[in-house]
């Protein structure tokens, strides 16, 4: 695919070897304008649906169809309607609502298990009617400030969306610091930062992406589930018994 990321419109790019993936894309971020940036990221995801293709034996795209499929794909975004919810008076909920029917909601939290080195992450998709789709936690080795945690379930949950090929989500959090920080749309240097950044660059994946606050009481689902220690598996369709009391 070299000889993609050497044609129109990103061949004036001066190509440059970059150490890892990371630092590649931070190159793109800082030598473009945000849509090709967006483009670029939509190229990448498709080259990536591309190989899954070719690992299946499936019909392929050359590199000038991934391009032109990705501008029809980043006008359709630009062109959608990106809602996101008012920040003035606005009203925390201390109960979980249900989303209009054309959304998914994914509750996200972490816990810290005390005198452990490591943390759990839970995401808990639901729809319109509150049924839950899937449920997911992870492991993940370290002890860092729970902001960090909490931020960290976010990205995953985006990346469940992204797994499951859902296009309109809404990521609530019960840690109203990382909500604010991805309305804002700005990195910060902040522990977190990381975590927020990575966010910001799969958002132009969605058509429809809303991050959202509940008060603890109103994400108490996801958080049994990160906080649960006598669960045998670490994902599902269907809620353990024990823990459907919550939803």
């Amino acid at each position: 695919m070299k000889e993609l990321w050497q044609s129109a419109p990103f061949g004036n790019l001066n190509q440059v070897e970059q150490p890892n993936f990371r630092m590649w894309l931070q190159y793109l971020m800082h030598s473009l304008d945000k849509d090709l940036v967006r483009w670029a990221i939509i190229v990448m995801w498709k080259i990536w649906d591309n190989r899954n293709k070719y690992m299946h034996n499936e019909p392929m795209m050359n590199s000038e169809e991934i391009v032109r499929w990705s501008k029809s794909y980043l006008d359709a975004y630009s062109h959608a309607q990106f809602q996101q919810p008012s920040t003035a008076r606005e009203d925390h909920p201390s109960k979980w609502k249900p989303p209009s029917p054309d959304l998914i909601k994914i509750n996200v939290d972490a816990a810290f298990p005390p005198d452990q080195d490591y943390y759990m992450t839970s995401m808990v998709p639901r729809d319109h009617n509150g049924k839950c789709i899937r449920w997911r936690r992870e492991l993940h080795p370290g002890r860092p400030p729970p902001a960090v945690g909490e931020a960290h379930a976010a990205l995953l949950a985006m990346r469940l969306a992204i797994e499951l090929g859902w296009q309109s989500i809404i990521t609530e959090s019960d840690c109203l610091h990382i909500t604010e920080s991805l309305k804002e749309g700005v990195a910060t240097s902040a522990p977190y930062g990381i975590f927020i950044e990575d966010c910001l660059t799969v958002l132009p994946l969605f058509q429809c992406c809303i991050f959202s606050f509940a008060k603890r009481t109103g994400n108490c689902l996801a958080n049994a589930i990160a906080k649960a220690t006598d669960l045998n598996c670490y994902e599902g369709y269907l809620l353990p018994l024990n823990l459907a009391i919550f939803a």
